[in-house]
């Protein structure tokens, strides 16, 4: 008997051991990501000032300010800013998941599903779709005529047809059919 209490707590430790060093093989993925997207984020900044600059008058800076931003390498500042964001995020899951769970944690995963996660990013893990400018098939429903549409600025999503509309969380609720609780622990990883 004593035996197989020792081999099952070898186990289970061997297991935990197993679930740090994975840990810590992701938390390094993670920081060699986080690194990387800053300093592209840091270049882009930096070829933004310079294009800028170039200008003479105001108004032709104001003018190339927004050429640059939509127009040229601009229209990346805001993703990479997001997936610094949410690299940061992943990392203090990783450092908070071993320690008791703290009363403050379901706050901060809510807060994290409701303010920083982009319906874009989830329409186009769960979807794969890559132009969400115009209405796509919904999901919910069998739609012979795009009729799902997305509303990037206002992170929403609604469907003309069957009425179905919401948050990033109301969307993952009714994709994946899960509760309020699993869809918000679901955006923890965008």
């Amino acid at each position: 008997m004593k035996n197989e209490e020792y081999s099952l707590t070898r186990q289970q430790k061997l297991q935990i051991a197993q679930e740090i060093l994975q840990d810590n093989d992701l938390r390094k993925e993670l920081e060699k990501d986080l690194l990387h997207y800053a300093d592209l984020l840091k270049d882009i900044e930096k070829r933004r000032e310079q294009y800028i600059s170039e200008a003479k008058d105001e108004m032709y800076q104001l003018f190339r300010q927004y050429m640059f931003d939509y127009l040229g390498d601009g229209q990346y500042i805001q993703p990479y800013e997001r997936a610094i964001v949410n690299i940061h995020f992943s990392l203090e899951e990783i450092e908070n998941k071993n320690k008791k769970q703290e009363p403050n944690q379901w706050e901060r995963k809510y807060h994290h599903a409701t303010q920083q996660v982009q319906i874009g990013d989830v329409i186009r893990h769960f979807l794969g779709v890559d132009n969400l400018r115009r209405n796509i098939s919904c999901p919910f429903h069998e739609d012979k005529n795009p009729s799902f549409h997305v509303y990037e600025n206002q992170n929403r999503f609604h469907c003309f047809s069957c009425a179905a509309n919401g948050s990033p969380i109301n969307f993952v609720r009714q994709f994946k059919n899960c509760d309020f609780k699993e869809a918000v622990e679901l955006l923890n990883f965008f």
